[in-house]
């Protein structure tokens, strides 16, 4: 599930207003928030990463354990700048809610 992506990146204007939003994460459910400068990536000469791409990989590794999503993550960043250091800030934060354990 997407949650609203539309507005001001963060950062980018002091006096920006954001819409504060609440939701629940189910069990083992995850929170993939990443910088606008994933997009500022080029895959090819005339073709940028683009969102799709990035929830592509994030589904393809929705059953393994999180860290070896967020290892998978820093190998396609490292493909896609190699080098050279980005134009932009390219960051991700993952999260993931545990399992309830009744008591």
């Amino acid at each position: 599930t997407r949650l609203g992506s539309d507005g001001v990146p963060i950062g980018l204007s002091g006096s920006a207003e954001f819409e504060e939003s609440t939701f629940i994460l189910a069990p083992r459910a995850r929170l993939v928030l990443y910088s606008d400068g994933w997009w500022e990536c080029k895959i090819a000469d005339d073709i940028n990463f683009n969102e799709n791409m990035l929830a592509q990989v994030v589904g393809a590794m929705s059953k393994v354990p999180l860290s070896k999503l967020q290892m998978q993550l820093d190998l396609v960043l490292n493909r896609l700048i190699g080098s050279a250091a980005p134009k932009e800030d390219v960051s991700f934060f993952l999260l993931e809610r545990g399992q309830h354990q009744e008591h």
